[in-house]
């Protein structure tokens, strides 16, 4: 792993109420998701008792390649946002996977608005936005040992001091600070971004019941929002009407189907 830490800042610990948090601080690395995949890949046979492995985090200055959901360029300017990814290791049946970016989506808004004191939304998954511009985004990438769920690199993006945007982005986005006018340090954000992780992350492993019901008062995508999806094809205009018991988004086509959405991208209508 030494070519990895090359640009190693310093190592941070934060003791959370369910996990020890060991945060590796890079001031420039190609993206944190990709660290993280690369250092479980590399420690999972060396440590004694892989759950070790759970916590292990990475957050950049810079990063070279950052990602988002369908393989997106994250914009990443030095210094003015979040740029993070944390490795947890769920005992959860993988039919439940799309709970982990719920919950994931449930944390960043909560930091948010206890931070930043701004109402938000969240655009299924997990796409956090204000005055429908999107201020952060989430990946999550996913690894298995046969049919079982072996790890999960949720990586977070924020958006906190940026003025302003390139012209050329694929979508409308905006900041924390363009939002509110506050200039939110990311030493000061990461804690409590942490902490809402870590509760919630309990509360996926005891009550996942209760990530559906946050997700849908949080997002106002959850019901009676009409969107245009893309199926086999085929562009259709439907209906939310809430989420499945695995975290699905369920809607109702115009002549009254139902379709569960996994992974589709979805857009407003209009």
């Amino acid at each position: 792993m030494s070519e990895n830490l090359a640009n190693l800042k310093k190592l941070t610990f934060y003791q959370l109420e369910n996990f020890l948090a060991q945060i590796f601080h890079f001031e420039q690395i190609d993206s944190t998701n990709t660290f993280l995949k690369r250092y479980f890949q590399s420690e999972r046979e060396r440590v004694k008792d892989r759950s070790s492995l759970e916590g292990i985090g990475a957050i950049a200055d810079l990063q070279t390649a950052g990602r988002g959901r369908l393989a997106r360029v994250w914009h990443s300017p030095v210094g003015e946002g979040l740029y993070f990814s944390l490795l947890l290791m769920p005992r959860i049946d993988p039919i439940n996977i799309t709970l982990i970016s719920l919950m994931a989506a449930i944390a960043t808004a909560e930091a948010i608005m206890d931070t930043a004191n701004v109402v938000v939304d969240i655009k299924w998954p997990n796409d956090i936005l204000i005055n429908k511009r999107k201020v952060a985004g989430i990946l999550i990438e996913s690894g298995f040992e046969g049919s079982n769920l072996s790890h999960v690199v949720i990586g977070i993006g924020i958006n906190l001091k940026q003025k302003g945007f390139p012209s050329d982005l694929n979508r409308p986005a905006t900041s924390l600070f363009l939002e509110t006018n506050l200039l939110i340090e990311r030493n000061k954000f990461l804690p409590v971004l942490l902490e809402k992780l870590s509760s919630w992350y309990e509360v996926l492993k005891t009550r996942s019941d209760k990530i559906r019901f946050r997700w849908q008062e949080l997002s106002s995508f959850a019901y009676g929002k009409q969107i245009k999806v893309n199926i086999n094809n085929q562009e259709l205009v439907v209906t939310t009407i809430g989420l499945d018991n695995c975290g699905a988004l369920r809607v109702e086509t115009i002549e009254g189907k139902q379709i569960i959405l996994y992974g589709n991208e979805i857009t407003t209508e209009g």
